[in-house]
């Protein structure tokens, strides 16, 4: 089995990786040089630039001070062993020339502007394969008869042809280390301060700075710099007492927000920004600080209240990571889609 899909997302590409290769035994390859993009096969957006940020195994040097997307670890017979962030695992990636000679049972759109575009490639060179939609956000609704892949709340649509699933990631890297009280907050929302959130984040760090608590912000172009892959990110997760997670646009999945809960990491949160969201699955009042549901004050003194005590992180903790393994199983999911895609 051979899957082609698109590249926008780190953490997506490699959980179609532990997906469809390590528990469905397939080949998953991704687009590599500009061809790409001056033929008109890869639309994130009409600038060349962002395109060489994806595409161009020349081009190391990111705006945003992201890690590079196209480090290549080696060449095999024109396949392109392209390093994640962090330089330890790798993914496969293929010019739009190799795309022609390899034969495709599924290709994956994961951007709407991508579905037309794919729908293309399918009819020129991969007359048998089957166009899939990946959805990661609650950005529109399929077309009707679509294949559709969700990580995100049902949304009841009927008229197409609907799997919903977790994205998956690593959990040897993500899960308790049963250390507590590191008097530290962090968040993981790429660019906070375009967030409503980046408000809240500022006026906890203010009041809890003569609480020797400190706060951080990682992600891309974030104040304290972005993280060079999972492992790394795993870690820094590791070594917080609360993760902060107030995102006014909520997320379709949301990895860093998983991330947190499998490393039974409790959080800060809004949680009307997460209404109709996949996410409400964590949420309970013994893992959260729920900034929507109490005064500031009161927030302020919880959090200060709890990160004194070990006893009572020892138990957010536990029910922060209770939460996850009760809503998630990536196992499962893998089962569920093994079965959809045989009967597409």
């Amino acid at each position: 089995m051979n899957v082609f899909t698109d590249f926008h997302h780190n953490s997506l590409l490699r959980s179609f990786v532990l997906l469809f290769e390590n528990r469905l035994g397939a080949k998953v390859y991704r687009p590599i040089g500009m061809e790409w993009f001056y033929e008109g096969y890869w639309a994130i957006n009409d600038l060349e630039e962002t395109a060489k940020q994806f595409l161009d195994t020349k081009t190391t040097i990111i705006a945003d001070k992201t890690p590079a997307l196209n480090v290549v670890s080696s060449i095999d017979d024109c396949i392109y062993n392209v390093y994640d962030p962090g330089h330890i695992t790798t993914h496969k990636a293929i010019s739009l020339n190799t795309f022609k000679e390899i034969k495709f049972d599924y290709i994956i759109a994961s951007i709407p502007q991508h579905i037309d575009i794919f729908k293309d490639l399918i009819k020129k060179y991969q007359p048998n394969a089957k166009l899939i939609i990946h959805f990661g956000n609650n950005w529109l609704e399929p077309e009707e008869g679509s294949n559709v892949m969700a990580s995100v709340k049902g949304q009841g649509w009927n008229k197409s042809n609907v799997v919903y699933y977790h994205q998956e990631f690593d959990t040897n890297l993500f899960k308790p280390i049963g250390k507590f009280g590191f008097k530290k907050i962090s968040s993981y929302i790429h660019v906070l301060k375009n967030n409503k959130g980046w408000v809240d984040f500022l006026n906890i760090e203010n009041h809890l700075l003569d609480k020797k608590i400190v706060l951080k912000s990682y992600g891309g172009q974030c104040r304290d710099g972005s993280l060079d892959g999972a492992e790394a990110v795993a870690k820094s997760v590791q070594e917080n007492d609360f993760i902060f997670h107030v995102k006014h646009t909520g997320d379709g999945y949301g990895h860093a927000l998983y991330n947190a809960y499998a490393c039974g990491k409790p959080t800060i949160i809004r949680s009307s920004y997460y209404k109709d969201h996949l996410g409400e699955e964590l949420f309970n009042d013994n893992n959260c600080i729920d900034l929507d549901k109490m005064s500031f004050d009161d927030a302020m003194n919880k959090i200060v209240d709890v990160i004194n005590d070990i006893d009572q992180l020892k138990t957010m903790s536990a029910s922060a990571h209770r939460a996850f393994t009760n809503a998630v199983s990536f196992e499962q999911d893998a089962e569920k889609i093994k079965n959809w895609l045989a009967n597409l």
